[in-house]
């Protein structure tokens, strides 16, 4: 008898004589037919070849299709079969030749050749005769040859797809097929011709060619876009693009109509928004960037951070020329050769900085000439931004109110201090609470007020203010020469003793300490902007024995980059609020979101605040600070707070607006929230370091940033190697001054405008790692600045000995190691961004030719909405080729920002958020892709709906660039493998069904080969396609969708996979475990196991033991790859790099062998190409994955048995509750035997011999339950002797319903694991097969125990069609029954 197997029982030995869907070819053994085009195919050569032959096969199907069409008119008439003939002499030509075209090259080289060569030149000829005969009819007429109208355009259009069409009918060959044939159903669906002979025949297969060239005809048409009514001009923009666009523009508007409504509509106006669309709004305010912001205030905001990292780019770059001429120098005289060493260089730089007039002019003499233009320079970066804020800034210009404490007004106050000898000076006993001033600054200071009587008595004086009487005693004063005045004033009478000296330091230095550690920060709201008027207001000037005393940090160069960054942030902060000023005024729109309160009356204001409103600065307006934690905060603090809002100072905006210009800081007062802050502070910090280590400082994931950073430029249509400006050599040498800090003034020039612009400085990974670590919580206002700093908090070694130097210049060298790492990370993301930041402008360039002056400003400017407030007021004749040139880089600037990821652009309140969860990696990156993704979408779109014909070929290319790299380049790449490799597709879609990792599921996984032991290599091309996550997630529901299929699941069970399967995909970057969480979890509440089951430690492990291997655990998520070993339970073992490079077979060498522990081979070619390329291939052997995957499926029919086992010892078990339990036990097992089987089926499609998977099987302990798996059988659970026993100690043994529990293991044994084709409604369930089965009443018992009930039921079940007993239906009583066990079952189903 033939064994029952995968083809359901028919012998593979056997001819199936049915027709089937192979077109009645036998499923057997079966003689290969003879067409080369149904024979199984082989790939024989390279791609070249593959593409020569799909060109000659195309040649020849021309041919056959003309003939066949011919002898198709002669059968028509003779009732013949001559184009059957036709078509055998063309294959057998392609088999003399040996063509056999497959694969994408192939294949599409075939079908170009042969069906859009012929259409396309048919379309070109109709077109010339058309519009040679409108020529000569105009010349007849004697009239010009104008315009075509819209109905001569269309009738045009319609006649080249009807000689496309006439040519599809001609060159259409027997077997081709349409969407139709694909779809299964519609107009174009072919006819079958089996089992058609003569005319009937002959009129089918002219009907076939038909069909194939309408819908040609149509297709082309509609990428033509000829086919639309609103189509303007030839070869010009759809109508469909311009609709697009019209629907989302309106979308774009009816939301932004919407958030305004909801910040401005009063209580129980017609306009108020409420329930789900105010939900709605909060969600969109919530989600994107700038929050409840217009969206011209959000592209302002953008900038603010740009333009400060321009202006401390163009510092540095003047700072470093400095350093390096001073090396230069000393390196060129000998030792003690100079005026001046190293030390004295930098104290005159700090003269010449600090100081002004005569001081100055001498400090820079003193220098040694080979520095002095550096330090100018210097000095002139700083002028610069000091000139600005003095004359410039929008309040120095402006009337602003408020006044110092002591009353002088901003303007005097910008005057007073932005002089030439601007210099911040930064004190260690503001920034560092445990500060001590060194002996010899304690002995200065005391000197100082010892020569200084009347600084003595004002210190004095201040003291006495708040002396309780235990400060300044009588006896203290008569000792010491001073005296009590009636006033309670001290006056000095005499020489300042020591005591005094000593007494009055100790004053002066303990306000500032004691300040310092009382300023905590009270909870509230902080502005994300801020203008620091404290820099202005709260400056003193110190005697330089004070400031040494408060511990003066004396390095220029810090002093001069403080100055510098505080300056930039001035003004960039200075010229985004006065943006938003003026946008307020002109602006009616906006002037509703900010209004100006100057002129309102108490009344309106009064209004305004009951409607909402928040005011800014102004008298009892929200300052730009929250208060102090504890007491009142002072008149400086106040004025301080009250104008950081600059030139919105005295505006209203709704609190959304209010909300989304501040951000929320917790109280720093409280011990709790301190407590807190600093421990999920620290955690985050964690997150960040194990991001850091894993991405800036691997030299894999370096070199992929670079490469996948390229895709960004491809995807809008800029390839590096064609089209205009696209010179790589610019753009690097431009990031490597950026890296340097130096270059000629052109590039630097160019880099700066490129800074201001927002288009560099935004890589999405590295900028969130640098907010993490430098920001934590990002709930109050003080962070650290850099690296190293975030991970020390601003802390040196103390000490001025041996020991604490070497660690704090080790601090130091590591930090500079670090941001070296850090830079080459930027830029390669800066390289990209600058290379399609000029092809964007010289695109724009060439497609604005030939335009109108009004046509190209109302491009650049979005029809005047992006139109600088300088130049609105200027005719359109009178813009100058200079403002053109701005208002291009601006729209190239603003094009790169919308559509190539920008860490800036992704800060929306929701991803900042995400940022702080322990969950998700690098989330600003994903979300980033959709935003950009869509944008190049729209970006195109909008392009397509110009008037001007350059611009829509650019809209053109942009919107191919982006096809090719989302979806042309991935289904490329993997079919060409498909047909070099020799790995089929099927084989790969068998790995990533059962055997590929969670992560793979939705991947695009390219085979690269397969080894002669049968193991499948592969790319996983998904981590190179940064717009992966585009489709990924539609991927992973397909494959979901085919696994549920294969496995036979019920549409419950495959909905649910596909769904989750889906969203994991789509929400797993921002949801997933972070790293540092993942280990955390894996050794707390997975019990020390992965979530891929590997094992970190074993429970019986000593505690140590356990606590190092727990240690060890998550300290590895935060070690670089770059080490050459990885830690895995807890111990050092050679890591990839490490066994490719240095391993042995036999591990000879440092004891490294060059196999790892799963039999996986390195090489020291493959692992430096991968370190060179990124790309890491990866190898599957399945007999690895039947021994993983078999262990997986014992253990899930562990717990499927489970099920019914948690019953079995429970006391208050009803009988119906064990047979339920044991019923949906066995039916768990199913699913788990049914996928245990694909899983087999999936082994053999891979290659894998029955006789190799046993072997496997047996090797692994695994007994019989696989073999029975393997045939296609299922064998449900028996109850178990300890089943037994714990249902007797249970007490429930009696309750326990034996004979209904063996029915259903009878009904059950044997079902198929195959997947039928029964749609799951109609398969019959288990209980209902016991309960409701009609049968007739037995008259007579004859032979079985069921009275001669025919012990059969309906084939076709979800058991695979095994016979299933059905029991009889209940007579009036259950005595009829012929035994004891049927009448209790039959008495259990009908009490």
């Amino acid at each position: 008898m033939a064994e029952t197997n995968r083809f359901g029982g028919i012998p593979v030995s056997q001819k199936v004589e049915t027709t089937n869907r192979f077109g009645g070819v036998p499923v057997g053994d079966e003689e290969e037919e003879k067409t080369g085009r149904n024979r199984e195919q082989y790939f024989e050569g390279s791609v070249p070849r593959e593409l020569v032959e799909g060109v000659a096969s195309g040649g020849i199907g021309i041919v056959e299709g003309v003939l066949g069409a011919v002898a198709l008119g002669s059968d028509a008439v003779t009732g013949g079969n001559a184009s059957d003939k036709v078509t055998e002499v063309a294959e057998e030509i392609r088999d003399v030749l040996g063509l056999d075209p497959e694969g994408i090259v192939g294949k599409g080289a075939e079908v170009i050749t042969q069906y859009a060569l012929p259409g396309v030149g048919a379309a070109n000829i109709v077109g010339k005769l058309a519009m040679a005969g409108r020529a000569a009819k105009a010349a007849k007429a004697g009239t010009a040859l104008g315009p075509m109208s819209k109905a001569e355009r269309f009738g045009l259009a319609a006649k080249q797809i009807g000689g496309a069409g006439v040519a599809d009918v001609l060159v259409t060959t027997d077997g081709a097929t349409t969407l139709g044939d694909w779809a299964g159903s519609g107009p174009t669906q072919t006819t079958d011709l089996i089992g058609l002979e003569g005319r009937e025949r002959t009129l089918a297969k002219l009907g076939n060619r038909l069909k194939v060239a309408s819908e040609g005809a149509v297709i082309g048409g509609a990428l033509s876009g000829v086919l639309f009514p609103a189509v303007a001009k030839a070869n010009e923009v759809t109508g469909a693009s311009k609709g697009i666009k019209a629907r989302i523009d309106k979308t774009g508007a009816d939301i932004e109509n919407l958030l305004q409504r909801n910040m401005l509509a009063k209580v129980g106006d017609a306009d108020e928004v409420t329930g789900l669309r105010k939900q709605f709004a909060n969600v969109v305010m919530f989600g994107r960037y700038g929050g409840a912001l217009p969206r011209q205030v959000a592209e302002e905001k953008l900038l603010v951070d740009a333009k400060i990292r321009s202006s401390i780019q163009d510092g540095e770059v003047a700072m470093q020329g400095f350093e390096k001429a001073a090396a230069k120098y000393f390196k060129s005289i000998p030792p003690g050769g100079g005026a001046l060493d190293e030390i004295g260089v930098t104290n005159q730089l700090h003269q010449y900085l600090g100081e002004t007039g005569d001081t100055k002019a001498r400090a820079l003499t003193a220098m040694p000439k080979e520095v002095r233009q550096h330090a100018i320079r210097m000095g002139q970066e700083r002028d610069k931004l000091a000139k600005y804020a003095r004359e410039d800034s929008n309040v120095a210009k402006s009337n602003a109110t408020f006044t110092s404490p002591d009353g002088k007004t901003f303007k005097q106050l910008l005057d007073e201090t932005m002089s030439d000898g601007y210099l911040r000076r930064t004190y260690k006993v503001f920034t560092d609470s445990k500060y001590k001033p060194d002996e010899k600054s304690l002995k200065a200071a005391k000197d100082y007020f010892k020569s200084e009587p009347k600084n003595v008595e004002r210190e004095l004086n201040k003291i006495a203010k708040r002396d309780l009487g235990d400060e300044l005693p009588d006896d203290f004063l008569v000792t010491n020469g001073l005296t009590r005045m009636p006033d309670n004033t001290i006056k000095v009478t005499g020489q300042v003793t020591d005591a005094v000296a000593t007494k009055v330091r100790d004053s002066f230095l303990n306000q500032y300490q004691l300040k310092n550690r009382n300023a905590k920060m009270g909870g509230g709201r902080i502005a994300e902007n801020r203008l620091d008027t404290g820099m202005f207001l709260g400056r003193k000037e110190f005697a330089q024995p004070l400031r040494q005393l408060m511990g003066e940090i004396s390095d220029p160069k810090e002093a001069y980059l403080k100055t510098i960054a505080d300056l930039a942030q001035f003004n960039a902060v200075d010229e985004y609020f006065g943006t938003i000023a003026q946008m307020a005024k002109d602006n009616s729109g906006i002037g509703k979101l900010f209004k100006n309160g100057e002129g309102l009356s108490e009344a309106q204001a009064k209004n305004l605040t009951d409607q909402g409103f928040v005011k800014l600065g102004g008298e009892k307006g929200t300052g730009s600070l929250p208060g102090p934690a504890k007491g009142e905060p002072t008149k400086l603090d106040d004025v301080i707070s009250q104008s950081g809002w600059g030139s919105l100072d005295n505006h209203y905006v709704p609190r959304d607006i209010y909300n989304s210009l501040t951000n929320s800081v917790m109280a720093e007062g409280h011990w709790g929230t301190n407590a807190l802050r600093a421990t999920f502070g620290t955690f985050l910090k964690g997150k960040a370091i194990s991001q850091y280590s894993k991405t800036i400082l691997s030299p894999i994931t370096q070199v992929r940033n670079f490469l996948t950073a390229s895709l960004f430029a491809v995807a809008n249509g800029n390839v590096p190697v064609i089209g205009r400006n696209s010179n790589l050599n610019d753009a690097r040498k431009v990031v490597w001054a950026n890296i340097m800090n130096k270059g000629d003034d052109a590039v630097l020039k160019d880099l700066t405008e490129a800074q201001q612009l927002g288009v560099m400085g935004t890589n999405t990974e590295l900028r969130e790692i640098q907010d993490a670590l430098n920001k934590g919580l990002d709930l109050t206002a003080r962070e650290p600045k850099n690296f190293v700093e975030a991970l020390t908090n601003n802390k040196t070694l103390p000490g001025a000995g041996a020991t604490a130097k070497a660690v704090n210049k080790g601090i130091q060298g590591v930090g500079k190691g670090l941001k070296a790492a850090e830079d080459v990370y930027q830029a390669s993301d800066d390289m990209w961004k600058y290379f399609s930041y000029h092809a964007e402008q010289s695109k724009l360039k060439h497609a604005l030719e030939g335009a109108t002056r009004k046509e190209q400003v109302d491009y650049l400017t979005k029809n005047g909405k992006n139109l600088p407030a300088s130049m609105q007021m200027t005719p359109l004749k009178d813009i100058s080729d200079a403002d053109f040139d701005k208002l291009l880089k601006a729209r190239a600037a603003q094009i790169v920002r919308d559509t190539v990821p920008n860490y800036t652009k992704g800060a929306s309140e929701l991803v900042r958020l995400g940022r702080r969860l322990p969950v998700g990696n690098f989330i600003t990156f994903p979300a980033e892709i959709l935003r950009t993704g869509f944008n190049i979408v729209y970006q195109g779109l909008d392009d397509l709906a110009s008037p001007i014909k350059g611009i829509r070929r650019r809209g053109q290319q942009r919107l191919a660039g982006f096809a090719t790299t989302t979806m042309i380049a991935p289904v490329a790449a993997l079919e060409s493998a498909y047909a070099i490799s020799g790995v089929k597709r099927e084989e790969m879609e068998a790995y990533k069904r059962t055997f590929s990792p969670s992560w793979q599921k939705g991947a695009v996984l390219i085979p690269i080969g397969k080894t002669p032991d049968g193991k499948i290599e592969f790319v996983n091309y998904s981590v190179l396609n940064p717009y992966d996550s585009l489709s990924r997630f539609m991927n992973r529901a397909i494959n979901e969708a085919d696994t549920a299929g294969a496995t036979g699941a019920d549409p419950t069970e495959a909905f649910t996979k596909i769904m989750f399967g889906t969203l994991g995909e789509l929400f797993g970057p921002f949801v997933g475990e972070a790293m540092l969480t993942e280990s955390l979890i894996d050794i707390s509440y997975r019990n020390g196991r992965t979530s891929t089951g590997a094992k970190i430690y074993n429970p019986e492990d000593a505690p140590g033991t356990k606590g190092i291997k727990m240690f060890t655990h998550v300290l590895d998520t935060m070690l670089p790859n770059v080490q050459p070993f990885d830690l895995r339970g807890g111990e050092f073992v050679a890591g990839r790099f490490s066994r490719g490079l240095l391993g042995t077979e036999e591990g000879d060498i440092f004891g490294v062998k060059s196999t790892d522990k799963l039999g996986t081979e390195r090489t020291r070619l493959q692992e430096l190409i991968r370190a060179v390329t990124s790309i890491s291939p990866q190898v599957f052997d399945p007999k690895k994955g039947l021994e993983f995957g078999a262990f997986r499926m014992q253990q899930a029919q562990t717990n499927a048995k489970s099920m019914f086992n948690q019953k079995t010892d429970d006391i208050g078990a009803t009988g119906d509750e064990l047979e339920r339990a044991f019923i949906s036990a066995n039916e768990a097992k199913l699913r788990v035997d049914k996928r245990y089987y694909q899983m087999f089926e999936d082994l053999r499609t891979i290659g894998m011999s029955d006789r190799d998977i046993r072997r496997v099987l047996k090797q692994n302990n695994i007994g019989s339950s696989g073999r029975r798996v393997m045939r296609g059988e299922f064998v449900p659970f028996k109850v178990s002797p300890n089943n037994r026993k714990e249902m007797r100690r249970a007490g429930i043994l009696d309750e326990f319903p034996r004979a209904r529990i063996n029915e259903v293991r009878k009904l059950m044994k044997g079902a198929s694991l195959q997947p039928d084709d029964q749609p799951y409604e109609q398969r019959p369930n288990i209980e209902t097969q016991l309960e409701v089965a009609p049968v007739p009443v037995p008259t007579a018992p004859t032979g079985n125990r069921f009275g001669g009930v025919p012990v059969t039921a309906p084939t076709g079940n979800r058991f695979g069609g095994v016979p299933i007993p059905a029991l009889p239906t209940p007579p009036p009583g259950p005595t009829v029954l012929p035994n004891p066990q049927d009448q209790e079952i039959q008495r259990r189903l009908n009490p």
